[in-house]
C-alpha cells in the first residue's frame, strides 16, 4: 500500500502483476489458442482482473475512503501516460468503482438494519 498525502493508495497490481495480501507476486501462466485468457465477454477484462479491482474497490470501502479514492483517476494511470485505450481505462475504472459502491451498498444496508434476536434466542 503506498501513502500519498496521508491517504492510503491501492497498487495498481494489474500493471505489474496480481498481488497477494502479503505483497508477492502470483504469475498467471496464460495459454494461446482458441477460450484462452477468460474474459467478461460484456466487458472485455480478463475475469481475475475485474474480479482484483472490485476486490480493490471493496476494500476502500471497507477502509471508509470515498468514492473518489479511485486510483484510475489519478493522472500516473490515465490513458494519456499509460498509453492503453481509453475503453480499457474506462473499464478498469468501472470495474473499481462497482466493487466499492456494492461494498458501500452492503455496509450501509447492514447499519440500518437492527440486530434481531429471536424468540428462541438466549444470550
Amino acid at each position: 500500500m503506498f501513502f500519498i498525502d496521508g491517504r492510503a493508495r491501492i497498487p495498481l497490481c494489474f500493471r505489474i502483476g496480481l498481488h497477494n495480501d502479503m505483497g508477492a507476486t502470483m504469475t498467471r501462466k496464460s495459454k494461446t489458442g482458441p477460450g484462452s485468457g477468460r474474459r467478461d465477454p460484456k466487458e472485455k477484462l480478463p475475469t481475475a482482473e475485474r474480479a482484483e479491482l472490485q476486490r480493490q474497490g471493496a476494500k476502500a470501502a471497507v477502509r471508509g475512503e470515498e468514492r473518489d479514492v479511485n486510483p484510475m483517476d489519478e493522472a500516473s494511470n490515465h490513458p494519456s501516460t499509460t498509453g492503453e485505450s481509453s475503453d480499457l481505462w474506462q473499464r478498469r475504472k468501472d470495474a473499481w468503482q462497482e466493487g466499492h459502491d456494492v461494498q458501500s451498498q452492503a455496509d450501509a444496508k447492514a447499519s440500518s438494519q437492527p440486530a434481531q434476536r429471536g424468540e428462541d434466542d438466549e444470550h
